[in-house]
């Protein structure tokens, strides 16, 4: 009798061990069954499609919960997507390379925004009265960018070299692309690296533009970001994964077919005046980077000394969900 009632006894224990277990997972899923992927982003233009995607609820329809948090550059997104601070991080692709040069287990894996003589969204800006009206110029100035060691800086070494101004002779400081004109106007700096939205306030109020430092001399395609994800988490969460891929591709055809919305989405989310967007360049959207593009960042990274190694694009590249 004892021995039936500690059989029924432990009977008990593994059906309400079970009952647990399905209660706890009931209730640490979203009550819409949608599933969570958090998200690292800026509040630039580039980042239109997500934007897009997330007011037209493309990402919901796709089965996916986002938890969006803002960041003031690609390579302080990848850290916390490193860190497990978010799942999926946009990023420049020369922060995502030098975070894969040095061995982390990042990939491009979505989405990607470029930049050429019909998408024009940066500009090295200074004050009219600073008197600086050429990059020659720029010799023993402060200039603004936003992070360090990211396509910003990169390419701004680029275009100065390009006017007989080696790095060594110039002061970079780090500033929010928000903040860039108050400490130009304070004279904290000589110049800024601006990107738009910002770039077209930076006219509206009067600054002098001395040139697109993005964009090499002959104005030829630069590939700029993408989303990238441990190569761990996209093996765990296929099916996210999966999901956001598709999401953000029609996102990113919604955003090339519907400028006019495009814009004010833009003006929403960056909380810059709808006139400003209405006028200001807009990047080139495509479904993911290219082997090409990459390559040519690496080349130019390696010049600048940003990576020592045979670092290939192939590296960078999710192969896994098409």
């Amino acid at each position: 009798m004892k021995r039936r009632s500690r059989v029924l006894f432990m009977g008990v224990v593994v059906v309400a061990a079970c009952l647990g277990l399905v209660m706890y997972r009931f209730l640490h899923r979203p009550a819409s069954g949608l599933i969570p992927v958090r998200v690292g982003y800026m509040p630039i233009a580039e980042c239109g499609p997500l934007f897009l995607g997330v007011d037209n609820h493309i990402f919901e329809r796709n089965g996916l919960k986002l938890d969006l948090q803002q960041a003031p550059g690609g390579s302080v997104i990848l850290e916390s997507v490193i860190g497990g601070g978010v799942d999926v991080g946009f990023s420049n692709l020369v922060s995502l390379a030098l975070a894969g040069s040095q061995g982390m287990d990042l990939v491009a894996f979505a989405g990607g925004a470029f930049e050429d003589s019909r998408h024009q969204l940066h500009g090295l800006v200074v004050t009219r009265e600073s008197g600086i009206d050429r990059g020659e110029a720029l010799r023993g100035k402060t200039i603004a960018v936003n992070t360090r060691k990211n396509i910003d800086h990169l390419l701004l070494l680029q275009w100065l070299r390009g006017r007989g101004v080696p790095p060594s002779e110039v002061k970079l400081v780090e500033i929010p692309f928000p903040r860039m004109e108050t400490v130009l106007a304070a004279g904290e700096v000589q110049a800024a690296a601006i990107v738009e939205p910002f770039l077209e306030h930076a006219r509206k109020r009067g600054l002098k533009v001395l040139g697109n430092y993005f964009l090499p001399e002959d104005n030829s395609k630069v590939e700029v970001t993408s989303y990238a994800a441990r190569k761990r988490w996209l093996a765990k969460n296929a099916k996210a994964a999966e999901a956001f891929v598709a999401a953000l591709r029609e996102s990113i055809q919604y955003a090339n077919t519907h400028e006019q919305e495009l814009r004010s989405t833009i003006a929403k989310w960056t909380r810059v005046d709808a006139s400003l967007t209405a006028q200001m360049g807009l990047p080139g959207f495509a479904d993911s980077p290219t082997v090409q593009g990459i390559d040519y960042l690496l080349g130019a990274m390696r010049s600048e000394g940003f990576i020592d190694t045979r670092f290939s694009a192939g590296a960078m590249l999710w192969t896994g969900i098409h």
